[in-house]
């Protein structure tokens, strides 16, 4: 199995084991008055996701570097092996998968640019209407033509896009509603997290599991905001009505990507179930979601990067050359993985069939072959490699554990 493949298994693995998970833990009652929980742990495991692929190969090909043992009992019969039945196989393969997965994320991180810049264009061209102090500093409140929904923009200066349509507004309940929303999503800092967000995905563009979280952070974002300005105000029934009113119109509206928006129409039932029936917003802030956040995501990069060593195995060696000494020991020379992947070293091993010593050759090689000589040196000609026959000869030096290229 090549390591892409098994990169690709292990991110869908890691994504349909974590959503099960976590949706078993929260339908539980875990975190049931904590959108912001919630909203800590799906992010984990999206982070896990993302790094679930470069850990998968960056470990094995560590795993795939290290020199197998090998059973000194089928050292004939594997001396034999075809060298080229499989060499050029799987590299096409791997190349194939590396191909599509960056056309994919070409198009997704273009896709991200291209709305990045939409976004500032809008800002640029919007009207101000009034600036409000938050923890992340001043914000201006910005009215706009280009959006149904009022939205969160930040970055270096944090702004508030609030649709004219919107100004009319009742202005102590409805529209301090909004505004105070979009604050905590600055607050929260969403606008720097939906950004990562979007990238992680485009990234994972290949993992419908990516996408379900992507999807579930939305909600649970939103869930958060809700939980936060209801605390802080106390006005619970107020807050739905407000939410109800702008989902009514605009109930087709969806946010632009990458930022936060008081109403998006897919979002508004489970967030009125959550203030009106789960009555959440009044449990005090804690670290341990973020601490088990970063539990779950270190302890899904570990299972990553332990994959290729519980499905790879022992990489086997195919077509080395074995030479039985008369003190015992033995020699075996080079050979490949079924991959085509080549081994550059000459390993010994003593008569209990113990490896004593690994000695690299200059030039790796298959089916070479070895012969021992009247001064006890052993001289090891031709084999083959990716590029062909070779015709260099080595001389071995059993005593000393040395080779020399002649």
């Amino acid at each position: 199995m090549s390591l892409a493949v098994l990169a690709v298994l292990a991110g869908l693995a890691i994504g349909a084991g974590g959503l099960a998970s976590l949706h078993a833990l929260f339908h539980g009652g875990l975190f049931r008055r904590r959108a912001n929980a919630r909203f800590a742990l799906w992010f984990g495991l999206l982070l896990a996701l993302t790094f679930s692929a470069p850990v998968v190969l960056v470990s094995g090909s560590l795993w795939l570097q290290r020199v197998p043992i090998v059973s000194l009992s089928s050292s004939l019969s594997s001396s034999l092996s075809s060298p080229h039945a499989t060499a050029a196989t799987w590299p096409h393969v791997q190349n194939s998968i590396a191909l599509v997965w960056l056309a994919g994320c070409l198009v997704s991180l273009l896709r991200v640019g291209a709305g990045t810049l939409r976004l500032r264009y809008i800002r640029a061209r919007a009207e101000p209407i009034e600036v409000r102090m938050s923890a992340r500093g001043p914000v201006r409140i910005l009215a706009c033509e280009h959006f149904d929904v009022p939205v969160a923009l930040g970055y270096l200066h944090p702004a508030i896009l609030i649709p004219r349509s919107m100004l009319a507004l009742e202005r102590e309940t409805d529209f301090e509603n909004v505004v105070l929303h979009e604050l905590e999503h600055l607050r929260r800092f969403d606008d720097v997290t939906s950004l990562v967000q979007a990238a992680c995905i485009g990234l994972l563009w290949f993992n419908p599991f990516a996408r379900a979280i992507g999807a579930r952070l939305g909600i649970e974002r939103e869930m958060a905001c809700d939980e936060a300005v209801v605390s802080r105000t106390g006005r619970r029934a107020s807050y739905a009505a407000t939410l109800w009113k702008l989902a009514v119109r605009a109930s087709d509206a969806v946010a632009p990507a990458f930022t936060s928006a008081f109403s998006s129409g897919p979002h508004t039932a489970p967030r009125l179930t959550n203030l009106l029936v789960a009555r959440a917003g009044s449990v005090p802030a804690s670290r341990a979601p973020l601490a088990l956040a970063a539990a779950l995501t270190l302890a899904l990069v570990a299972s990553a990067a332990f994959a290729p060593v519980i499905v790879l195995g022992s990489p086997p060696i195919e077509a080395f050359t074995s030479l039985h000494l008369p003190n015992g020991t033995t020699l075996v020379i080079g050979g490949r993985r079924a991959d085509g992947a080549l081994y550059k070293d000459l390993q010994v091993y003593d008569a209990s069939g113990r490896r004593t010593a690994i000695v690299p050759m200059p030039i790796p090689r298959w089916s070479a072959t070895a012969t021992l000589r009247s001064d006890g040196e052993i001289l090891i000609k031709g084999g083959e490699n990716a590029t062909g026959a070779l015709r260099c000869k080595l001389l071995y030096d059993p005593r000393r554990h040395r080779l020399t290229e002649t």
